[in-house]
């Protein structure tokens, strides 16, 4: 191959390729979640650190699916800049987005994302027992109703639980 058509080659792969990238930004504005979603997958599987901007931008779009794949680019990234907006993501309206966002922040090695994920597990832990019909005092223990007994200091004594004769 000539040195002339090796440069013409050369070329053509480059502009190709930033023809690509340009096609996948402009998707990112697509009318349609499932294009904008793709167009999220596509530039994270590139692993170009300067998109980090783009998928933070996609990780507030209104649709979860899109959300979902920018959290799943942001974790990809390990730009350590993201750590808050995966933490925030946790809360979302949507669980696949949770889910994604708790996944992304396990990637991270740093004290921040880890205090989120435990902060998170706590939230959850605690909701689960608040969903149960469990006071928060009684998250640490066994349920009574799974045919354990309350720990003793959960427990009413006689004269707590029959009702006051006094008047005053």
């Amino acid at each position: 191959m000539s040195r002339r058509a090796l440069l013409a080659f050369v070329a053509l792969a480059f502009v190709g390729c930033s023809s690509g990238r340009d096609k996948l930004i402009a998707d990112l504005q697509s009318a349609r979640p499932e294009v904008r979603a793709l167009a999220v997958k596509a530039l994270a599987e590139k692993g170009d650190p300067d998109d980090v901007g783009l998928f933070t931008q996609a990780a507030r779009d209104p649709v979860a699916i899109v959300r979902a794949e920018a959290m799943i680019a942001l974790g990809k990234s390990k730009d350590e800049r993201v750590v808050d907006l995966l933490g925030e993501a946790l809360d979302d309206a949507d669980d696949q987005v949770q889910l994604k966002a708790a996944a992304a922040l396990a990637s991270f090695k740093s004290a921040k994302a880890r205090s989120f994920l435990t902060l998170q597990h706590s939230r959850c832990a605690l909701a689960s027992h608040h969903h149960r019909g469990l006071h928060p005092t009684q998250a640490a223990h066994p349920s009574p109703r799974l045919g354990h007994p309350p720990p003793a200091h959960l427990r009413l004594s006689p004269s707590d639980a029959a009702p006051s004769t006094t008047s005053t």
